[in-house]
């Protein structure tokens, strides 16, 4: 008699699946690091799997995974692992690949949202964006490049948030964070905690950078600039959705600061204003004078080296 087997990706390891044994109960017995969080209960969506090969060998979802993946709009082939039995051979591949991943994808956490304000206040702004992810994505499933943006917005987020910023928008790829509250005592506070979030981003990028090399084959790159002054802050939106943005010229400016890195081959600089304002906590060097598109005359603009870690 045949043995049912499962080649699991991207571990490249085949596993033997006894009968109405689930592929995820198959994988934790023969040794694969299979990510699950809610004891197969169905409700946690962790050990999500994508059916690469052999689809019509699995049996129809249960009702548990069919609930989860209706609410969250799975393709026929993206599975739950722990839901899914098969009569035949099947090559799938783990879609959830550490405890990052885990707790990007876990249905049982909730996300906090900003509070709403409306006022004109002191603000650092800053603006991120990944380096030729457009034609990284032509290569990349549309599963992968959704989750590949979820767990980068999730790693930056935790690392603006911890800075006392957050994040007020995204852009395909990019992102623009906003610093400042009614109760920061001193604009250097404020442009000194941008700054500190920009040098912790980059050294998030560079820890996952190995992930997505090892999946994707690609590089991990990722471009920041900041700029501060004053702005309008305020929840913006329409009747269907809404959240707190700025609004001035030191976001578009902020913005063009973030594109100048590749004219001037950087991934992290600053204007003159937020040099001055945290000069004395960072090492950075001034780069040739270059004009900003929209902006009159030359601006000098500084490249982050590193902090010197004075909280």
């Amino acid at each position: 008699m045949l043995m049912t087997r499962a080649h699991f990706l991207p571990d490249e390891t085949t596993v033997e699946v006894e009968s109405d044994e689930s592929l995820l109960e198959a994988a934790l017995r023969q040794g694969v690091a299979h990510a699950n969080s809610c004891e197969a209960d169905g409700v946690c969506s962790t050990c999500r799997i994508m059916v690469f090969e052999g689809l019509e060998h699995c049996a129809p979802r249960t009702r548990k995974e069919a609930l989860l993946a209706d609410r969250l709009g799975f393709a026929p082939e993206v599975r739950l692992a722990c839901q899914t039995t098969v009569t035949r051979d099947v090559t799938v591949r783990r879609l959830v690949l550490d405890a990052r991943d885990e707790a990007q994808v876990d249905q049982r956490t909730k996300r906090i949202a900003a509070t709403p304000i409306g006022d004109q206040r002191f603000v650092a702004i800053l603006f991120a964006d990944m380096r030729q992810f457009t034609s990284m994505t032509e290569s990349l499933l549309p599963y992968d490049v959704i989750h590949l943006l979820n767990r980068y917005f999730r790693e930056m987020d935790q690392v603006i948030q911890g800075r006392g910023g957050y994040i007020s928008s995204f852009v395909g790829d990019g992102l623009m964070a906003i610093f400042g509250s009614e109760d920061t005592t001193t604009p250097s506070e404020t442009a000194l905690s941008a700054v500190q979030a920009g040098i912790e981003m980059l050294d998030k990028v560079n820890d996952l950078g190995p992930y997505v090399e090892w999946l994707h084959g690609r590089e991990l790159d990722v471009s920041i600039g900041i700029h501060c002054g004053t702005a309008v802050v305020g929840l913006v939106g329409g009747l269907s959705s809404s959240s707190v943005t700025a609004v001035g010229d030191v976001v578009n400016t902020a913005s063009r600061i973030e594109a100048a890195n590749r004219v001037l081959d950087t991934s992290f600089i600053i204007s003159e204003d937020v040099y001055l304002a945290v000069s004395d906590h960072i090492d950075a060097r001034p780069l040739r004078p270059i004009g900003l598109p929209g902006k009159t005359g030359q601006f000098v603009l500084y490249q982050v080296l590193h902090a010197k870690r004075v909280e």
